[in-house]
């Protein structure tokens, strides 16, 4: 039986929504954790396919086509929590979550290329670890997904919304995750299945998303209309511009040593 990996977080439910509601025939199984989880996983060939972090591209995998978890501005999900602008910080410590490593590079390279600042970056579990313990000795703390979603605004500290900030300064969307194969997947017709599947719940999604939101509200601590707005913020296309803007994000990262060699993006024809 084929495996479906699955992030535990809102932004995949537009694409697997359906399957998991049973709206959609799915003849696989599906294994759910964070990105980081599922990342390992994918390259031990313990799933076949995972919405899994672009970064994982270096890892050369192949990707389904038109499909991916992207922020079209700002998203309200990728946050870096700051005592004060990034303008004004030069040098310091930044905790970064240990759920992705594809916000964490991006975090990066908008520090480096963007902003000029000599960091040094210490990663942290969210799930033990909260802000106020964390922000005190540190200059900036990334929470990523539905723990970003659920931040409470603080009048002594700035939410900087990683997307946003890239599509400002490159005008391109931010591509978070995509369809990744796992290289032990070799079967042509499992490949094409399973891509069946996400494109047809993807389209349920599209149709009826007041329901879904209805259906999964209470698993998120956030109210159907909330849930709604979020995914207003998304893409879950695979465009041109989505390439371009991963080729632009490994180009920096490399410009800056933080990758050795940038990956080549290899979308499957199906």
């Amino acid at each position: 039986m084929f495996k479906l990996g699955h992030i535990n977080y809102l932004n995949c439910i537009p694409v697997h929504g359906a399957i998991i509601l049973g709206k959609v025939p799915f003849a696989g199984k599906i294994v759910s954790g964070t990105p980081t989880q599922l990342n390992k996983l994918l390259e031990r060939g313990e799933i076949d396919i995972s919405p899994s972090s672009s970064v994982e591209l270096i890892k050369g995998y192949n990707i389904l086509p038109n499909l991916s978890i992207s922020g079209k501005v700002d998203v309200k999900s990728i946050i870096l929590v700051t005592k004060k602008p990034l303008q004004d910080i030069k040098t310091g410590l930044f905790y970064v979550t240990s759920h992705s490593a594809t916000s964490v590079l991006l975090l990066k390279v908008i520090l480096r290329e963007f902003y000029d600042i000599n960091a040094k970056y210490m990663e942290f579990d969210p799930e033990t670890r909260n802000l106020p313990s964390l922000i005190k000795d540190a200059e900036g703390v990334l929470y990523i997904g539905d723990a970003a979603l659920k931040l409470k605004k603080n009048k002594n500290l700035i939410n900087n919304d990683l997307a946003e900030i890239w599509y400002k300064n490159t005008n391109l969307p931010f591509t978070f995750a995509l369809w990744q194969i796992s290289k032990s997947l070799t079967d042509l017709s499992v490949i094409k299945s399973i891509y069946k599947s996400l494109i047809t719940s993807f389209s349920y999604f599209i149709n009826n998303k007041e329901e879904l939101a209805k259906s999964f509200y209470q698993n998120f601590e956030m109210s159907d209309k909330a849930i709604l707005e979020y995914w207003d913020r998304l893409s879950f296309e695979l465009n041109q511009s989505h390439i371009e803007s991963l080729n632009l994000y490994f180009k920096l990262a490399r410009k800056h040593g933080f990758i050795q060699k940038q990956p080549t993006i290899n979308v499957m024809e199906l």
